[in-house]
């Protein structure tokens, strides 16, 4: 899933702003809750499901082209994986740092905060 074009994925990251986003405005109550500011060029997916096991397990994996230039300004891409159901009070969000409430965003996880959860992927000569 991808929130612009997907020809920028495969990296190098070696264009600080290579955006492929449209900048289109969105809405999503669950994922405004995790963020001040407007949203723009929404991805998601919903389903429903049974578990038949316990316990229940995800892995994700949150990317954005905003690393590192946009760590700490206005622009800050949010990432919630959210989950309701029988014995969940509300709406759950599963994506925030390990062993805290807070949310997965460029500004939370990246080479400056809690950086042992981040992946630097610029190449090496723009270091």
């Amino acid at each position: 899933m991808a929130t612009g074009g997907i020809g920028i994925a495969p990296g190098p990251n070696d264009s600080d702003g290579a955006s492929a986003g449209y900048g289109i405005g969105s809405s999503d109550g669950d994922l405004q809750s995790l963020t001040n500011g407007a949203l723009f060029d929404l991805a998601s997916i919903e389903f429903d499901f049974t578990p038949t096991q316990s316990p229940l397990t995800f892995e994700y994996v949150f990317a954005s082209e905003e690393y590192c230039e946009y760590v700490n300004t206005q622009f800050n891409d949010v990432f919630g994986f959210f989950i309701s159901g029988p014995g969940i009070s509300g709406t759950q969000n599963l994506a925030v740092v390990p062993s805290t409430n807070t949310p997965i965003t460029i500004n939370t996880i990246n080479h400056l905060a809690n950086s042992g959860f981040y992946l630097h992927n610029t190449p090496s000569f723009r270091q």
